[in-house]
C-alpha cells in the first residue's frame, strides 16, 4: 500500500507491521539500527517509490483485491486510516496500517496484499506458507486489531495469483510484542539497539575505525576457532565440486543433458539460447533428486 506523507510521518511514532520483521532480523530491506535511527530522525526512510516493484505493487492493489474476491467469494474493502492499539496496556507504541479487511463468519480479518516477482516462500493457495517477513508483518496487524485471521493476497510475476490464511498464533505474537517492546524502549531512551550483525555495525558506526585492538574472550575465540574450520571445509568442499563437475562435463562432451541410471534427468549443460553469441558459457544445472 502506498503511504501518504502524513501516514510516513506518523510512523515514526510508532512501530508498524513493516517493522516487525526488521526488529526480529528477518527483513530483507533494513536493520534494526536504520530503523532506530529513522524513528529517532537521525537518517531519512529510503524513498522506494520509484523502485518498479513498489510502483507495480501500487497499481495492482485494487486488481488484486478484486481478484481475492472472486476467487474466494468474501467481502473484501481496503482500509486507509492507520490503526492503533491505544485500549491495550503495554501496547500503546504498536500501529498497524493494513490494506484491507475481510468480512467472515467468525468475524472481521485482516486483509494485506502484496506483489511478488518469484514464488521462493510461497506455498501452495490456500494454505498458510508464506515468507517469515510477511509472516511477522501479519502477526503484528492481528495483535493491533485482534482479528483471528489474516488473508495474505498475492499476485507472483503478473499472472500468478494466490491467497494465504494464517490463523492468529498467541504464542509467536507474545514473543514478537516482546521484541518490538524492547525495541521501543531503545527509541523511548534514545539509546540503540545492541548490534547483532556486522551490517548493524556498520550502520551504527559508519565504514570508518579506531586504530585499536581488542582482545578476544573464550566465546570470540571459539567462534574465530570454528570460523577457520568452516573456511577450510568450504575451500575443500569447493575444490571437490569443481573436480566433481569437470568430470561430469567431459563425460557430455556436445551433449546437453545426462540421463541417470533410472532414466531421469540427471544434469543439464545448455547454450543461454539459440540467438546467443558463439562465446557465451554453456550452464551446467544438477537437478535435484525428488524428495530431498
Amino acid at each position: 500500500m502506498s503511504l501518504t506523507d502524513l501516514q510516513k510521518e506518523q510512523r515514526r511514532s510508532y512501530v508498524c507491521g513493516s517493522d516487525a520483521a526488521v526488529i526480529c532480523g528477518l527483513s530483507p530491506y533494513k536493520n534494526q539500527v536504520e530503523l532506530w535511527q529513522e524513528k529517532l530522525g537521525l537518517i531519512q526512510e529510503r524513498d522506494i517509490s520509484n523502485n518498479p516493484y513498489v510502483k507495480a505493487g501500487n497499481f495492482l492493489e485494487n486488481a488484486i483485491l478484486k481478484w481475492f474476491a472472486h476467487d474466494t467469494g468474501l467481502v473484501c474493502w481496503h482500509e486507509t486510516e492507520m490503526l492503533y492499539c491505544d485500549e491495550i496496556q503495554d501496547q500503546e507504541f504498536m500501529a498497524a496500517n493494513i490494506d484491507g479487511w475481510v468480512k467472515t463468519p467468525e468475524g472481521m480479518c485482516v486483509l494485506e496484499i502484496k506483489t511478488a516477482s518469484s514464488d521462493i516462500g510461497w506455498g501452495e493457495s490456500g494454505g498458510c506458507q508464506i515468507p517469515d517477513h510477511y509472516l511477522l508483518q501479519v502477526t503484528h496487524y492481528m495483535a493491533v486489531t485482534g482479528c483471528p485471521k489474516a488473508y495474505v493476497a498475492v499476485l507472483i510475476r503478473g499472472v500468478d495469483f494466490r491467497y494465504y490464511i494464517i490463523d492468529r498464533n498467541e504464542k509467536l505474537e507474545e514473543i514478537l510484542i516482546e521484541k518490538e517492546s524492547r525495541f521501543w524502549e531503545c527509541v523511548k531512551n534514545q539509546v540503540p539497539p545492541d548490534p547483532t550483525t556486522g551490517a548493524e555495525i556498520i550502520s551504527l558506526h559508519g565504514f570508518k575505525c579506531i586504530d585499536e585492538s581488542v582482545v578476544a574472550d573464550g566465546e570470540i575465540h571459539d567462534c574465530i576457532t570454528r570460523l577457520r574450520d568452516v573456511k577450510k571445509d568450504i575451500d575443500d568442499l569447493s575444490k571437490a565440486k569443481e573436480e566433481l563437475e569437470d568430470k561430469i562435463k567431459v563425460f557430455m562432451g556436445q551433449n546437453d543433458t545426462l540421463i541417470d541410471l533410472y532414466g531421469k534427468v540427471a544434469a543439464t549443460w545448455k547454450s543461454p539460447g539459440k540467438d546467443s553469441e558463439f562465446d557465451k558459457p554453456r550452464r551446467f544445472l544438477v537437478k535435484k533428486i525428488e524428495g530431498l
